[in-house]
């Protein structure tokens, strides 16, 4: 898949052009460059610096002035629920880690408005990311990290089982950006799972261990009633109690 070349801020709805990426059109007018505006609005693409982080959504940071929200990523899940507190405490440092404020980045937006995006690292003397977009974005790194994993209505996900792989659900729900990121995405989370790296090897531990006490539960389950029923037939056979044999058999309780 191409990359997303010549990355400059732009206003606007953005032109496509094959499978490159978004191809970003200077500003125009007469007396100089046009004023920089820190909010962002109406930029399907635009470079800025890591200002803070959101103390309570794990999702949400600033560029600038403007929010932004990690696009098609979450916490691991896995429905691993004993541990999701400190699943979510692993993916808030990792994001941390990753972006620290003061960072330069590129940020793409998945649509043409609202603040979910996809996160570039930019090296110190260029504009564009090294690998060029969509390529290595913050939110893949993460995801190979281990502590997030895809996420998204459009994305088959592992919440209702910890095993179950990462793969595209609803391709046609994807805008165009979306769709240059989620293979990547899908890729970074099924070879995280297999790793078993960070939250997602502790999310299978955890699978493991309630199904093994499931497992447990249910074979006590079942001895229990074995040793029930013999008990029955004992007291049937013994002919101190009432024994309801239906067929003849000796097994007692039978119409």
């Amino acid at each position: 898949m191409g990359g997303m070349t010549g990355m400059r801020s732009v206003r606007g709805r953005p032109a496509v052009a094959g499978l490159v990426g978004l191809v970003l059109v200077a500003g125009c007018g007469g007396g100089g460059e046009p004023e920089a505006d820190p909010f962002h609005f109406d930029e399907t693409t635009f470079i800025g610096t890591v200002t803070e982080h959101h103390p309570y959504d794990v999702y949400k940071l600033q560029v600038d002035k403007a929010d932004v929200t990690l696009d098609l990523i979450g916490p691991v899940g896995g429905g691993c629920y004993a541990l999701e507190d400190s699943l979510r405490d692993q993916a808030q440092a990792a994001k941390e880690a990753a972006l620290p404020v003061g960072t330069r980045v590129l940020v793409v937006r998945a649509d043409e408005s609202g603040p979910s995006a996809f996160v570039h690292l930019l090296p110190a003397d260029s504009d564009e990311p090294d690998p060029a977009a969509p390529a290595a974005s913050v939110n893949e790194q993460l995801v190979s990290g281990g502590s997030w994993e895809p996420s998204g209505f459009q994305l088959a996900d592992d919440d209702s089982a910890s095993t179950d792989l990462f793969a595209i659900r609803y391709p046609e729900q994807l805008s165009e950006v979306q769709a240059r990121y989620a293979p990547l995405l899908v890729a970074a989370g099924n070879a995280a799972k297999s790793a078993r790296t960070a939250g997602q090897g502790a999310c299978l531990q955890e699978s493991e261990r309630q199904e093994a006490e499931a497992e447990a539960r249910r074979q006590q389950y079942e001895r229990e009633s074995e040793e029930a029923e013999r008990r029955r037939q004992r007291e049937g056979s013994g002919g101190g109690g009432y024994c309801r044999d239906g067929d003849g058999d000796g097994i007692c309780f039978e119409d």
